[in-house]
């Protein structure tokens, strides 16, 4: 193998660290980290939370939960995406993110805590804005299993467009990503970068 495209953000951070200190040419996809010297090709993520706040506003919406791991940069982006439109309408002063209290020892939601506090919870929150559809999915699952209807008593919204997504009880609304383009540009780096690599080596 000349080079890896990796799809995925469960590797953990030091197989990512391995792989560039190794100098093996590798690029992500969709999954932008903290970590210098890796190339990646994303979405924007910012833009897309815009894109989905906006929509939910206009259905009426102001208390919006994000479901999502903000530690990882994509999830940032989309979770200040969210925030600062919000703020732009206005629309602040509650508590609209995941608290370290429902994530588990080994970094996985507890996702019907999560649920159950986004549906009986205080705050009273009508919509879930959710970091990708998978999570997305699992949630509405969750809150049908709760009694609960959507989009009459809650919205959600998930990110990525994945092609299950249309086919699940209640179809998921969705950001959709260019999944091709990031496809497309991400193969084209990676060659540029197997070539750079070649010339070097002569």
């Amino acid at each position: 193998v000349d080079g890896l495209i990796l799809t995925t953000v469960e590797l953990k951070i030091k197989t990512i660290e391995n792989l560039r200190d190794k100098k093996f040419p590798f690029l992500l996809i969709d999954c932008r980290l903290d970590i210098p010297g890796v190339n990646y090709v994303v979405n924007d993520d910012y833009y897309g939370a815009e894109l989905a706040a906006e929509y939910l506003i206009k259905l009426g919406h102001k208390k919006i939960f994000f479901l999502g791991n903000r530690e990882l940069l994509s999830l940032r982006d989309r979770f200040r995406g969210l925030k600062d439109t919000l703020k732009r309408h206005n629309i602040e002063g509650y508590k609209n993110f995941i608290s370290r209290k429902f994530i588990n020892t080994d970094n996985t939601y507890d996702m019907d805590s999560i649920i159950k506090y986004i549906l009986n919870g205080q705050e009273n929150y009508t919509a879930i804005f959710v970091g990708n559809d998978y999570l997305a999915i699992k949630s509405i699952e969750l809150i049908i299993n709760n009694g609960v209807k959507i989009p009459d008593d809650v919205s959600v919204i998930g990110y990525d467009n994945i092609k299950v997504a249309s086919m699940i009880k209640v179809p998921l609304t969705t950001i959709k990503q260019p999944k091709y383009l990031l496809g497309k540009l991400a193969t084209e780096q990676l060659l540029e970068i197997l070539e750079n690599k070649s010339n070097r080596e002569i």
